[in-house]
């Protein structure tokens, strides 16, 4: 498969955006990244303005009619990304439990801002990390903690992917290539591949073949794949093809209570559950081929159930929830009001509950493994949620409109 057979996001192909960038790094030839963006992305029509303190951004939109989204509250983010700035420890990680996890993630949450809007060692706190999560890659590829394997795994390979057009020493830029490489390898061999249809195409949670697969679990499987096409690596359709079938398996078209219709269950049978129901309504807003029909009942799901200060699952659940808003037909004007009012929505809930030290709280009623993952997990996904109109992540990008500027 060459980059000109790339996955399509809404009409335009990642090798045209390519073509657009830059050509990859030659020094790292076995890891062919396309040069980050990092500027000058057209934001989709549902964002107009956003506003910092002594600093206006504009931009300019593709549809002057559209209404605008809040954006992120500057203070709430700026204290948010300097608390954590402030956690990293000399090795480069951000404490533990789950090491890997809670760096990869404040390692993205760093990434995803403008410059104007990041500290100002963004740079050293990225070679840190970057240090810190490739030193314990195992031989087999492996990236990950011993709990929940395939999800921290999953999201340490999607961190160092979008970290690696940052590095500026050659040789870090090439291990690291190196680590992505045996991480994509790893991640693409614990993918289900049997003929049973209710599990053929996700991941387990373990990390082991055989065992039931999870739909958590898989949807950051698949974003660490999106990730890796979106820099230039060749990824079978057919495993991307798989793991989307799975996470669309357990959507409810029909249901004898009309709360549920839209909505996605944990197994293929069951309620409906806010986590699957906004991880399912990514899938269907950034999966050309995904049925409109479905993609409408999502979103009448997601405003009837709109985003509440509890757990389980708050900060993952609002992450999904944002980015299948945020990818939903920028004419729909229903969309577009919805990604207005839900943005607004949580981004109220987390500045409400942001300590003096520029944290974030864990929402009453969370599992256990969150709570026990403390402030910088909690911080770090604020963050990622905050600065979902604006994110630099690859995967956050609109390739579905022109750059302006």
């Amino acid at each position: 498969m060459t980059l000109e057979s790339t996955e399509r996001v809404r009409g335009c192909p990642l090798s045209q955006r390519e073509r657009e960038n830059g050509e990859a790094n030659p020094s790292a030839p076995k890891f062919a990244a396309a040069t980050f963006l990092t500027s000058g992305i057209t934001r989709l029509g549902w964002l107009r303005r956003c506003f910092s303190i002594g600093l206006i951004f504009t931009l300019f939109l593709p549809c002057a009619s559209a209404p605008a989204a809040p954006a992120a509250p500057a203070p709430t983010l700026h204290a948010a990304l300097n608390f954590l700035a402030t956690q990293q420890q000399p090795d480069g990680s951000f404490g533990g439990p789950q090491p890997h996890l809670k760096s990869a993630f404040a390692l993205l949450a760093l990434l995803s801002v403008a410059d104007t809007s990041a500290p100002t060692n963004t740079a050293a706190l990225t070679a840190r990390a970057v240090a810190y999560l490739a030193k314990d890659a195992r031989p087999d590829g492996f990236l990950g903690d011993e709990l929940f394997p395939t999800e921290s795994h999953a999201i340490t390979l999607t961190a160092l992917l979008n970290a690696h057009a940052r590095l500026t020493a050659p040789e870090q830029r090439a291990d690291t290539g190196d680590r992505i490489q045996r991480g994509l390898r790893h991640l693409l061999q614990l993918q289900d591949r049997s003929s049973a249809s209710p599990s053929r195409g996700g991941w387990s949670m373990e990390g082991k073949l055989g065992r039931p697969n999870d739909r958590r679990a898989t949807g950051w499987a698949l974003l660490a794949l999106r990730t890796a096409r979106a820099h230039g690596l060749e990824i079978p359709a057919a495993n991307l093809d798989r793991a989307t079938s799975f996470l669309l398996g357990s959507f409810k078209e029909q249901a004898d209570n009309s709360s549920q219709i839209g909505g996605f269950s944990v197994d293929n049978e069951g309620l409906t559950v806010e986590l699957m129901s906004a991880l399912g309504g990514w899938v269907l807003a950034t999966t050309p081929t995904a049925k409109e029909d479905w993609r409408r009942k999502n979103l009448t799901w997601l405003a009837k159930h709109p985003p509440a200060w509890t757990g389980p699952n708050y900060f993952y659940s609002s992450y999904f929830r944002l980015r299948a808003l945020k990818f939903s037909d920028p004419d729909d004007a229903t969309a577009t009001a919805l990604a207005r009012e839900q943005t607004h929505r949580l981004a109220t809930q987390i500045a409400d509950h942001q300590k003096a030290d520029g944290s974030i709280l864990v929402p009453p009623g969370n599992a256990q493994n969150t709570v026990s993952m403390g402030p910088v997990f909690s911080t770090a996904l604020a963050v990622l949620i905050l600065n979902t109109p604006d994110s630099r992540l690859a995967t956050d990008e609109d390739f579905r409109l022109p750059r302006r500027f």
